[in-house]
């Protein structure tokens, strides 16, 4: 499939109903953090706030009447759920006062819908199905962030993941696996050839001792995350049927790097591919920035993906890979 580059910074236009938007971001700038905010430091949370006033706010004012809003995705690390409730809470506070024109159902909201008694007998769910086809004249906001297997940077001892080589160990303490400690090494911890390097060697690097270490496979991650988007959409589509739709999910660099490269690229991940869409419309490679993302519509059957000024065409059956 050809693939056509369009100079972008935004989605525009009305669509037609029924489509679906991805907004793919990377977690903001990560620390210790607050009891509110975990993970972030005070200056990711601003950066948060000010990036989502301007682009989160505007993507959601264009989306098509009647789109449900979810901010929905975020992997097993704490920083991610946080900069997605910081989204949210600053779509809540910038949008107060709009009720004609926005409903928000924010996590609190979503736990309280039943009481105890209720939750017995009734699903929150089909509660959340119901307020939603009940107000088809308004924009819907929910925000509930759900830890996506696919997207886990942690080694797994359990489940069908056990044993997959992953990023790091030792759960909350992340501690680098032997292949990420390498491979940042052999590049001068350089993000970006680091990612030129994962993709080139698949994963398998000998180190300077001649260890052969694995880590995860640049392709497979890639089909991992575009497998994770799909799933949101599937679950959204039966609890919203007829809306549009705009998810929202937050993970990683490297990660959602390389699931750009994929898309841009006809399904394919290449250390070119990626030094392409890491430049951008600029003339440096550069991974993902905090809180940074793209932007991914699937209409009438036909897929777009816009980053970094440019917009690239793609084939919507990548995500039911």
């Amino acid at each position: 499939m050809e693939k056509r580059h369009q100079e972008s910074n935004h989605l525009t236009g009305a669509e037609q109903e029924n489509s679906t938007t991805f907004l793919t971001a990377r977690h903001s700038k990560k620390g210790a953090g607050s009891e509110e905010y975990p993970g972030l430091t005070p200056e990711g949370v601003e950066l948060v706030k000010e990036k989502t006033k301007k682009d989160i706010l505007e993507l959601i004012e264009n989306s098509e009447p009647g789109s449900v809003i979810v901010f929905g995705g975020a992997t097993d690390l704490i920083r991610t759920k946080s900069t997605t409730r910081v989204s949210a809470n600053e779509i809540k506070e910038v949008l107060a006062g709009r009720e004609e024109e926005f409903l928000i159902l924010d996590e609190a909201d979503i736990n309280n819908l039943l009481t105890d008694e209720e939750k017995k007998s009734a699903s929150t769910i089909i509660r959340i199905s119901e307020i939603v086809a009940a107000n088809p004249d308004k924009k819907i906001i929910i925000t509930f962030p759900l830890a996506m297997s696919e997207m886990s940077m942690l080694e797994k001892t359990k489940g069908r993941f056990a044993g997959k080589p992953e990023w790091k160990s030792g759960g909350a303490k992340e501690t680098r696996s032997p292949y990420l400690t390498e491979i940042m090494k052999r590049n001068n911890n350089d993000e970006a050839l680091v990612v030129m390097d994962w993709i080139r060697s698949n994963g398998e690097i000998t180190s300077q001792d001649e260890q052969v270490l694995r880590g995860p496979n640049a392709l497979e991650v890639a089909k991992g995350y575009v497998h994770s988007l799909q799933r949101l959409e599937g679950v959204t589509k039966k609890m919203f049927s007829g809306r549009p739709l705009v998810i929202e999910i937050t993970a990683h660099s490297w990660e959602i790097d390389v699931m750009v490269d994929y898309l841009a690229h006809n399904g394919t991940v290449t250390p070119e591919g990626f030094e392409e869409i890491a430049k951008g419309t600029g003339d440096k490679p550069t991974i993902i920035s905090e809180f940074e993302f793209s932007v991914i519509k699937i209409q009438d059957g036909k897929g777009t993906m816009t980053y970094r000024g440019k917009t690239y065409e793609f084939d919507p059956s990548l995500l039911n890979n």
